[in-house]
């Protein structure tokens, strides 16, 4: 007589549990912390590195920033190989300060002399454009016959001219072309111009917040 064993043999192709506590993605700071929890016997991965976890599952990770959109992956692997996969997605914005009166202008921590302060004309806060738009990556042409200035960015081209409250916004793929109406027109204070801050929010695609009791501004882009 022979004793037979029988084998069930189950195939398991369920992916772990992965949850990600929801958050607004978005931050001023250098880095971020994602929460979330997976099985306890699971393993948990960041960017294909194993990273540490609680026993029940549950974790806290750091995650360093650069400015603009960070991404990532966050993986949860059982002990059959099945894997579940949370791509994140974060942006840290960058921050420019300046102040009334300053030449000091402070870029994501770095400090940047001014030839002339950004001030205030008939109620107008009025910013260096050079300036800005080197931390803020666009191409400043400035075409002197028709005092004519060229902000060129990756999808559009912003036409401004010296003393004139008309602006031209450029879509570059499309070509196509819009007039608007400033309320402030740029001006040139010690060889640089100035345009008034509105237009960096506005056309910019930057967030502009006043304090009023410092005298200060954020841009957040």
């Amino acid at each position: 007589l022979t004793n037979e064993v029988i084998l069930h043999v189950f195939l398991d192709t369920v992916p772990p549990k992965l949850a990600i506590q929801e958050s607004n993605w978005e931050t001023k700071e250098d880095h971020f912390t994602i929460i979330g929890k997976t099985e306890p016997t699971a393993q948990l991965l960041l960017d294909e590195e194993f990273t540490e976890k609680s026993p029940d599952g549950s974790f806290a990770i750091e995650i360093p920033l650069v400015v603009g959109m960070n991404e990532g992956l966050i993986q949860a692997i059982d002990q059959a190989g099945n894997k579940t996969d949370f791509v994140y997605h974060i942006k840290r914005f960058g921050i420019i300060q300046l102040t009334i009166g300053s030449l000091i202008m402070e870029a994501n921590g770095t400090e940047y002399l001014l030839d002339h302060p950004p001030y205030i004309k008939s109620g107008r806060t009025m910013v260096p454009l050079r300036a800005l738009s080197e931390v803020l990556n666009y191409e400043v042409i400035w075409i002197v016959e028709r005092q004519e200035i060229q902000i060129v960015g990756e999808e559009i081209m912003i036409t401004l001219w010296i003393n004139r409250n008309l602006i031209t916004l450029t879509i570059l793929l499309t070509h196509q072309v819009t007039n608007k109406t400033i309320d402030a027109a740029p001006e040139i204070k010690t060889s640089r111009t100035f345009i008034p801050l509105r237009l960096v929010s506005e056309e910019f695609g930057a967030k502009v917040a006043w304090d009023s009791k410092t005298s200060s501004i954020e841009i957040l882009y």
